[in-house]
Formats: C-alpha cells, sequence, structure tokens
C-alpha cells in the first residue's frame, strides 16, 4: 500500500507538488514551511483579519447581536389628557420614554415605523372617568382601517383600561394611532410613566 507523507520545507519555500505514482516508491505531498501550522491564538492571525464587520444575511453589517434598527418606542403624558365626552379623541402622548428610530411624532401621536414587518402595539390609559370609557388603536393604511377596542364601564375612578394588539405595518404609510372615547361626564387620564403609556415593537420584518 502507497503511503501520502506531508513535510515542511526546511527553506520556506517551494510549490505543493505531488510526485507522479510510482509503485516502487512512495508518494510523497511536500508543503512549504508552516503551511500545515494549526493556529493556536490570534497573535498569528494579520491585524486585517482581527477588526471588521460580520456581514448579516442580507448582505448589511452587523454591529451587534441585535439589529440596530429595530423600532421600538415608549411613550407618555398626554398633552390633551382632559377628554370631553361624546367625541373620539386622537390621544397626543407627549413625552418619549424611548423611541429607537425616530418613529413615533409627539406633536400628532402617531407611530410610523419605516421597516415593514409585524408590529405588538400597546396602550394603557388610567383615568378618573366614572362612566362609560373605550379605547381603541387604529391603525391607518391605504386600504382600510382597522380597530381594536376596549371598552369598560366602571363606577369607580382611578381604573386603567389596557389593551394590545398584533398588527402589519407596511413601513411607508401606514401608522397607528390610540384614541378614546367617553360618556356621561368629561375625564381626565393621568400623565404619570407607568401610568398611561402607549409602546410598541417589531416582533419580524415582512
Amino acid at each position: 500500500m502507497s503511503k501520502v507523507k506531508i513535510e515542511g520545507n526546511a527553506s520556506g519555500t517551494g510549490t505543493l507538488t505531488i510526485s507522479a505514482p510510482n509503485t516502487n516508491t512512495d508518494r510523497t505531498l511536500t508543503l512549504p514551511d508552516g503551511a500545515g501550522e494549526i493556529l493556536t491564538d490570534a497573535s498569528t492571525l494579520s491585524s486585517s483579519n482581527l477588526s471588521g464587520a460580520l456581514p448579516a444575511i442580507d448582505g448589511s453589517s452587523l454591529t451587534g447581536v441585535v439589529p440596530d434598527d429595530i423600532p421600538i418606542f415608549s411613550a407618555y403624558a398626554p398633552t390633551n389628557g382632559t377628554i370631553t365626552q361624546n367625541t373620539w379623541t386622537i390621544l397626543i402622548f407627549g413625552t418619549e420614554q424611548y423611541d429607537t428610530v425616530s418613529a413615533y411624532t409627539t406633536s400628532n401621536g402617531r407611530f410610523q415605523p419605516l421597516i415593514e414587518g409585524y408590529y405588538w402595539i400597546g396602550v394603557s390609559l388610567e383615568h378618573n372617568g366614572t362612566t362609560r370609557q373605550i379605547c381603541k388603536i387604529v391603525k391607518h393604511s391605504s386600504l382600510n382601517e382597522d380597530y381594536f377596542i376596549w371598552d369598560t364601564q366602571l363606577t369607580n375612578s382611578g381604573t386603567d383600561l389596557s389593551g394590545s394588539t398584533l398588527t402589519y405595518l407596511n413601513g411607508s404609510t401606514d401608522y397607528v394611532d390610540v384614541q378614546v372615547y367617553g360618556s356621561g361626564g368629561d375625564y381626565t387620564i393621568s400623565t404619570d410613566l407607568g401610568r398611561s403609556m402607549f409602546q410598541g415593537y417589531l416582533v419580524r420584518k415582512a
């Protein structure tokens, strides 16, 4: 049986060759010196191989384990928190707790991300109304408006009204806001952080 032998070239130069078959001699594979060396630590790598961004599957560069462009926002402190009865009011949360890609606008209460995908949207309200109060998350799109409604008939003030939904946003024109409605008298929504919140984040890109 013939054998294959790997040797280092003492001169450190030369080419990789395989000798012609010969039934009377061993077949010898000769490599330049160090060519078969196993790297044991990073010091054996060149500096160009020790830095740079890891390419993502879609060809972009990653700067962390979680991509930096995921829309996540949280807002509170409604600037129009005194609600007039018997009319739908777009609730404008005037203070951002965080907004990773500037997709929420404090002037009109809209969350309008520029990345297409499926989003979790949630709202929670604390108010002093003692009669019927309704809250809805409204999706505004070119085709329709989807309503997600939570309704309470209250007998005591200081009760929370909350809900959430999962919805698709097209990453350009679609946006969501929060609208409230009350009957039986005006009421006021709390402006404290953690009491009345409008929040959302990208669950998965489309």
